[in-house]
C-alpha cells in the first residue's frame, strides 16, 4: 500500500497539522466531515510519502504555501 502525509488546515485558527505516515485516512476524513458540519471551516488533503518523505521539509512547505501556523496539538 502506498504510504501519504495528511494536512489538515484549520482556517479559523490559521493552524495546521501534519499527520502520518498513513495508508488510511478515512478517521481523519469523517473527523475533518464532522467538524464542518459544526461551522468549522476544516480541511483535509493528502501528499505522497514518495513525493515528500521529510516530515520537516513538508511542514514548512505547506505553513509557507497555506500562510498558516504549524501546531502539534490535533486539530480534529
Amino acid at each position: 500500500m502506498k504510504q501519504f502525509w495528511i494536512i489538515i488546515k484549520d482556517e479559523d485558527k490559521k493552524a495546521l497539522n501534519v499527520r502520518g505516515p498513513s495508508t488510511d485516512d478515512t478517521e481523519v476524513t469523517h473527523a475533518v466531515y464532522k467538524a464542518q458540519q459544526a461551522g468549522r471551516q476544516v480541511f483535509c488533503f493528502t501528499i505522497p510519502l514518495d513525493n515528500e518523505p521529510d516530515r520537516q521539509t513538508l511542514i514548512d512547505q505547506c505553513a509557507e504555501k497555506l500562510d498558516l501556523t504549524h501546531t502539534v496539538e490535533p486539530i480534529v
